[in-house]
């Protein structure tokens, strides 16, 4: 049996119009996200090497504090295409305990957490204050995990991958969708009132 574009369009018709118009919206904002990045922010740099040096300069700085006897110093990683990825090697001791890439350093969880904000509906002030919570939120807690990995990589743990493959993946996602769940759930209610 298979579907028409007739049934397509009832389908749709189908589904509420602030779903459509939430889906809509979501849908543009995502291809006009990665059309401006793809096009214009990562090839010019713009936000990820000031991204990724913050981050791991605040790993390493976290980790000093944590391991006062040790000497921690920082290089940037030499990828096999550099246009693809910077990075930075958090050393100890002369001996590299992590590596943060572009892709640890949280921009795309920041772009999703802001867009799905965006997509709904509410008033700009809190708007704008749920995306700054968020985004200091998911800040925090991606330094903590990269902390906690190089903790465990200067422990010589067996647990380094499954805690960055699976484990912090998992924690990060939970608090997004916390995140999302209040801010719906709080705009559910104050619409409400």
């Amino acid at each position: 049996m298979a579907t028409t574009i007739s049934d397509l369009k009832k389908y749709w018709v189908d589904i509420p119009s602030t779903v459509r118009y939430f889906l809509v919206k979501a849908v543009l904002c995502f291809l006009i996200w990665k059309a401006v990045y793809h096009l214009y922010i990562k090839p010019n740099r713009l936000l990820d090497v000031p991204l990724t040096v913050q981050t791991a300069s605040n790993t390493q700085q976290a980790l000093a504090l944590i391991y006062p006897e040790k000497q921690f110093t920082y290089k940037e990683v030499i990828t096999h295409n550099k246009a693809d990825f910077f990075g930075i090697s958090i050393m100890a001791n002369g001996k590299k305990v992590i590596s943060i890439l572009d892709p640890c350093n949280g921009l795309e969880l920041y772009i999703l957490y802001i867009l799905f904000i965006i997509c709904l509906p509410s008033n700009w002030k809190r708007m704008l204050l749920f995306i700054c919570l968020g985004i200091v939120g998911i800040y925090s807690l991606n330094i903590a995990r990269c902390v906690v990995l190089g903790m465990l990589n200067i422990n010589r743990s067996l647990y380094v991958d499954f805690a960055h493959h699976y484990l912090f993946t998992m924690v990060v996602y939970i608090a997004i969708f916390a995140g999302w769940a209040l801010y719906i759930n709080k705009t559910t209610l104050n619409e409400t009132d």
